[in-house]
């Protein structure tokens, strides 16, 4: 999985990468984001990434923010999904209250989601709804326990859950000085 996006200006570079390094499009799961400033020109955005990226299709593609248009970017997704560019859409940074209106699209939400930052909140919403969240973090997490060929304890395991500052490193989308900061980004 490569994760880009238009706001992280990193899909020209990818793409130039990608095409260098001689990995088959069928090997790469490739992820983008729309920037919330360009929701009301969806489209253009999805055709400008798969441009930079080299690709004739995306196999993921995400609303980065919770701010502007963003129901009529969904739709827009929606229509490039039927027409095949786009094998999965989605939502970044959205938490529950936001969720709450997409619901029934039954999308993938993509929040920042660790140790000290659990969100155990969103995840009870969206296993409420059967949305899912990226999980490649928790696969990622087992692959590197399963290097020490252990399993930890149900006491272990709380003590992780003691860990959750519940404070995303990233962003939160309802602290107004990251809302504020975004929309100057």
């Amino acid at each position: 999985m490569i994760d880009t996006a238009e706001a992280y200006g990193n899909e020209e570079a990818v793409g130039n990468a990608l095409m260098k390094s001689g990995i088959s499009r069928p090997e790469l799961f490739l992820v983008t984001k729309v920037n919330f400033r360009s929701y009301e020109n969806t489209r253009a955005a999805v055709e400008a990434s798969l441009e930079k990226l080299k690709t004739s299709y995306l196999d993921l593609v995400l609303l980065h923010w919770p701010f502007g248009s963003c129901y009529a970017a969904w739709r827009e997704l929606e229509k490039l999904y039927h027409e095949g560019k786009i094998r999965a859409i989605g939502v970044s940074n959205f938490v529950p209250d936001h969720l709450i209106d997409l619901i029934e699209f039954n999308a993938v939400n993509q929040i920042e989601t660790h140790l000290l930052c659990q969100r155990r909140t969103e995840h009870e919403w969206l296993e409420k709804y059967h949305w899912r969240t990226l999980r490649w973090a928790e696969g990622r997490i087992k692959e590197n326990f399963d290097v020490f060929d252990f399993e930890l304890t149900a006491d272990e395991m709380a003590q992780f859950v003691k860990m959750d500052t519940a404070i995303p490193l990233i962003g939160n989308a309802e602290d107004p000085a990251v809302v504020e900061m975004a929309m100057k980004w």
